[in-house]
């Protein structure tokens, strides 16, 4: 999709214009419209009520149709309400068949960026298998988006908005795809291609270099797969004159049977379980094409929980990279342990000034949470930047306490550590208690997007399967601080 920034009047394009309109703009109808829509409006009862949509076919001017999408009241509205309304007139014109339409920005920049995020990842589906296409939906080709003056701030906003919600789109079709295409060998191979093109430094561990540096908890869980597990390293030096660095980690788990503790339910979506790894690859593409200047190194732990005669199993004994030992309670909680060797692994050897990760890591949050919030739970003194980052992308999160009295449910009569806690509560809690492990004293934060990752059906911009969740809020996060 191509968007245009253009000076001038909307009303002098030509084809199919758009116009989004509050409550109160309808009740008061300036000059120029009144004589185009009045009529229409009264005879559909069109009232300007939040994502309220009317068609109204136009004769003689230079467009032949002009499409209506009610804001609701404007003391409601936010970036949220735009990007809604965004993704109801691009269904709306995708319903007709068309493919490029014209609209109209106001003067705000968080209008402009947020129509453009609304358009872009509702332009979206993962249709690559498909051997008939939908042809109820038609991807949009072209959005020509008039403002009063084309200001730099505008052309920043859509540059932004395009490499975001492009990195978004990536992550998503990681995430959607089959799971042996998308296995840990086929991710490391992206990340070979991904450091010849965005000129990133490349360190790739295998099965032997794992061994040889002693990540006994990621090789663990690797044991039953037929595919080599990996950790993947990339690093984005956008300031090399600043001390600070950023480590992003996300979990690669690219499918999860539950190992010998095998899932009974919703095994079908574990190709989803590589979903943080997939983000913070999206991530680090896009600051690598926004040419932020900051210093970011991408951990991704990459592995498959495979049932197999080599599969670790329940009440196993595993090494970690810190020298902390696990005893294996679960094998279905294997994010965590490829999650925390990589943790201790960056904090180690690249000593990270503020590390964020990403993980699919436990049912508990979705029954928390659902899936409009990821569970954020941390230790750095500046979340609140995420959150607000957060807030204004729509890829919202929502912070859990770390109390350190629940580490009492982590202990092992036989090991340092066990995997999973010994009562059923607080599960997402435990699981980020056992995170906090491995990271020593460096400003942590944990996401976890097992509700917000992936969504068994639509919802406004969202699509069904992977979302991408994580790339925006982070990107946001960057771009500001």
């Amino acid at each position: 999709m191509k968007i245009n920034l253009r000076k001038g009047e909307v009303y002098d394009s030509k084809g199919s214009i758009l116009l989004f309109m509050t409550e109160e703009q309808i009740k008061n109808l300036d000059g120029k419209l009144i004589d185009l829509i009045d009529a229409s409006i009264h005879a559909e009862d069109f009232k300007g009520k939040k994502n309220e949509k009317l068609i109204i076919p136009i004769v003689g001017r230079s467009f032949n149709r002009m499409v209506l999408i009610g804001l609701g009241k404007r003391d409601k509205l936010n970036n949220e309400i735009f990007r809604g309304a965004a993704h109801t007139a691009l269904q709306l014109f995708s319903g007709l068949k068309v493919k490029e339409f014209s609209t109209f920005a106001e003067y705000d920049v968080d209008i402009v960026r947020a129509l453009s995020d609304g358009f872009r990842l509702s332009n979206y589906s993962f249709d690559k298998y498909k051997t008939e296409k939908d042809d109820k939906f038609i991807r949009i080709e072209k959005i020509d988006m008039y403002v009063h003056d084309i200001k730099s701030e505008f052309e920043r906003a859509i540059n932004f908005s395009e490499i975001s919600c492009d990195a978004t789109n990536f992550v998503r079709d990681l995430q959607t795809e089959d799971a042996d295409t998308v296995n840990p060998e086929y991710l490391a191979d992206l990340a070979k291609s991904m450091s010849t093109k965005y000129k990133l430094h490349l360190d790739l561990l295998g099965r032997s270099a794992l061994k040889r540096n002693g990540l006994g908890l990621l090789l663990g869980v690797g044991q039953g797969s037929r595919f080599e597990p990996h950790l993947i390293i990339l690093e984005y030096k956008g300031d090399p004159s600043s001390k600070e660095k950023i480590a992003l980690v996300g979990k690669g788990v690219t499918y999860d049977t539950g190992g010998l503790n095998i899932k009974i339910r919703a095994m079908q979506e574990m190709n989803m379980d590589m979903s943080g790894a997939a983000v913070v690859l999206g991530i680090i593409r896009a600051a690598a094409e926004l040419k932020l200047k900051k210093n970011i190194i991408v951990v991704a732990p990459v592995v498959e929980n495979a049932v197999g005669v080599n599969s670790y199993k329940p009440g196993a004994i595993l090494d970690s990279y810190l020298g902390k030992t696990v005893e294996i309670g679960n094998t279905d909680a294997e994010g965590r342990l490829a999650l925390a060797d990589a943790l201790a692994y960056v904090v180690k050897n690249y000593k990270p000034t503020q590390i964020v990760d990403f993980a699919t890591l436990t049912g508990s949050v979705v029954a928390a949470l659902g899936n409009d919030y990821a569970g954020l739970f941390s230790t750095d003194e500046k979340v609140d930047k995420i959150i607000s980052s957060g807030n204004y992308v729509g890829e919202t999160v929502w912070r859990m306490p770390l109390p350190e009295d629940y580490n009492e449910f982590l202990k092992s009569q036989r090991a340092d550590l066990n995997n999973i806690s010994s009562v059923p509560e607080a599960g997402s809690i435990t699981a980020a208690l056992f995170l906090k492990n491995f990271v020593g004293d460096t400003p942590w934060t944990h996401i976890d997007i097992a509700g917000s990752a992936m969504r068994n059906k639509s919802k406004n911009y969202w699509p069904k399967y992977g979302t991408g969740f994580g790339v925006r809020l982070i990107l946001e996060w960057l771009r500001k601080n």
